[in-house]
């Protein structure tokens, strides 16, 4: 039988502890945020993607930080709740709180509206700097064991919108209105999980291997100059069916 008696203790907050105990009544349903911080701190992922977004708003009149900001949407949407008008419930939500870095007590975080602006406000140069750094956190977990062989896979994913957003077009394929985001997933000796190293926003209406090459050979170049001695094949579907891609000379020392 597994013993649940022990109280682990986590430290969102700088001074003050926070023990998780299952006596405590219907508090949080997504206590889980917590364990979100932790992973978050060891890996100094929204610390890092904070440094990537400008932020343009009048310093006297901002109540939530960039960092703040990013690290409720994406707690947010990894703990399921990816709709932005989730955050006008979940902003009071203790768990929540405490993930993100405020005390439950204290003032709830950001609005939907708040965080709709964030969206709104991160540009084409944030976008590739937050790649950058999905790559940067990659090369870290493996620098002090380089991968002999690493499969790079590229697929196109819709990304359905519901509204009138800038760039949002109807694609024929899927269907619907939608972006359609290029990701990039590395798997390291071909086995294992999948790591997201890469991420480009592109219009709904674009062919799915429009700007491909660009993002392949930029995270191939970062790639080798890490590991010099590893070798990487490129997997992808049929949008990837392109000249470009089988001319070696564009993206050298790379098997596809």
């Amino acid at each position: 039988m597994t013993d649940c008696s022990a109280d682990p203790t986590l430290f969102p907050l700088p001074t003050k502890p926070v023990v998780v105990r299952a006596n405590g009544g219907a508090l949080t349903s997504d206590a889980g945020a917590l364990l979100l911080r932790q992973l978050d701190e060891r890996l100094g992922l929204t610390r890092r993607l904070a440094g990537c977004v400008v932020d343009r708003r009048e310093p006297g009149k901002v109540r939530h930080d960039v960092l703040a900001l990013l690290r409720q949407r994406i707690y947010q949407i990894a703990l399921g709740y990816e709709d932005c008008n989730d955050a006008d419930r979940l902003r009071a939500d203790p768990a929540l709180k405490l993930a993100v870095g405020r005390a439950p007590s204290e003032a709830d975080l950001a609005s939907q509206p708040t965080l709709s602006r964030l969206e709104n406000a991160v540009g084409w140069h944030d976008c590739w700097r937050i790649s950058e750094v999905l790559l940067g956190c990659y090369l870290q977990q493996h620098c002090r064991r380089p991968p002999a062989r690493i499969v790079l896979d590229v697929d196109t994913t819709d990304d359905e919108t519901h509204g009138d957003q800038q760039l949002a077009f109807f694609h024929g394929y899927y269907d619907e209105h939608c972006y359609l985001p290029l990701l990039m997933f590395a798997q390291r000796e071909g086995e294992g999980e999948q790591e997201l190293i890469g991420a480009l926003l592109r219009p709904g209406n674009v062919h799915g291997g429009h700007r491909a090459m660009a993002l392949v050979r930029a995270m191939v170049k970062r790639l080798r100059e890490a590991f010099p001695r590893c070798r990487i094949e490129l997997r992808a579907d049929s949008a990837l069916a392109l000249p470009e891609v089988y001319v070696r000379s564009r993206c050298p020392r790379t098997s596809g």
